[in-house]
């Protein structure tokens, strides 16, 4: 017998679908460059989708919230990072890493990792999953540059993948992420250290539209020097509940005397970026925040 109420639910529900399928299609592949800077409290976690569909995370926060956040921001068919980078082995950067490779509900392609290892039981995981991972491992240095498209990641630091420094943070991977005439900068933990060494070497070439401030605020990292040769417009800073003043009042305003537009994640939750042709919007919980030419 014709069931008639069922066959309404089947077309509503095919209908919904449909409906879904098609805003993730137009939502995610609008031929843009997106960057999220992810609220994953206190921890540092980067996702970027490329104009032409590839993918990079940047560490993974001091949990596993990077899991859902990613599963937000891609669509349900994107099932592959192309990179992931994971920037130095402390626990609020590689914590989350660890458990979506676990979990293998990704495809991953490659990972950038530093050579030097921590001896902490995070850092021991970390080893223990490069060893046994099925994608290839790159080892940071400053010629470990890769081309998604029309997007370039270079590298910038460690300059040898065999450099250490006694302070973990600073033997942390900086790189940017260069797309047309936009470029931003990503610094880790770097502190003030770092950023003279880079500064050095690459002057004025590290002016950047968008600056990770480094080390989550820190009053160690985002120098006087170093902010005025970056001259960010935006500011971005990875930051959750703290014990450690995080961030610092000192960092803050030093920031704002280069004229940067300040964003925080523990007050704007997930910051999103998206490079257009002509310039750039920056946008937190879905709202337009700023624009620039």
């Amino acid at each position: 017998m014709f069931d008639r109420k069922k066959l309404i639910l089947w077309l509503v529900a095919t209908l919904s679908l449909g409906n879904f399928l098609i805003w993730q299609a137009t939502s995610f592949f609008d031929g843009k460059l997106h960057v999220y800077f992810l609220n994953v409290g206190q921890g540092d976690s980067i996702l970027i989708r490329t104009p032409n569909r590839q993918t990079i995370l940047v560490d993974g926060g001091p949990d596993d919230a990077v899991i859902k956040l990613i599963d937000r921001y891609l669509p349900i068919w994107q099932r592959q990072l192309d990179l992931v980078v994971a920037t130095h082995p402390e626990t609020d950067h590689i914590t989350g890493l660890v458990d979506l490779l676990k979990l293998k509900r990704l495809k991953v392609k490659r990972v950038l990792s530093l050579l030097t290892e921590k001896d902490t039981a995070i850092g021991r995981a970390w080893s223990d999953e490069l060893a046994g991972g099925h994608y290839r491992v790159d080892y940071a240095s400053a010629s470990s540059d890769y081309n998604f498209g029309d997007v370039q990641w270079d590298t910038l630091y460690p300059l040898n993948s065999d450099d250490t420094a006694a302070n973990i943070n600073d033997s942390a991977i900086v790189a940017r992420l260069i797309y047309q005439q936009h470029q931003l900068l990503l610094t880790a933990d770097a502190s003030s250290t770092t950023e003279a060494t880079i500064s050095n070497i690459y002057g004025n070439t590290l002016r950047s539209d968008i600056l990770k401030v480094g080390h989550h605020g820190s009053k160690s990292s985002s120098s006087d020097g170093f902010l005025q040769l970056v001259s960010p417009a935006v500011a971005a800073i990875s930051v959750g509940e703290n014990g450690y003043g995080h961030p610092t009042k000192e960092a803050l305003t030093r920031i704002l005397s280069v004229g940067a537009n300040i964003y925080r994640t523990d007050l704007d939750d997930t910051i999103e970026v998206i490079f257009t042709n002509n310039g750039y919007i920056v946008k937190t919980n879905g709202q337009k925040e700023f624009y620039s030419q």
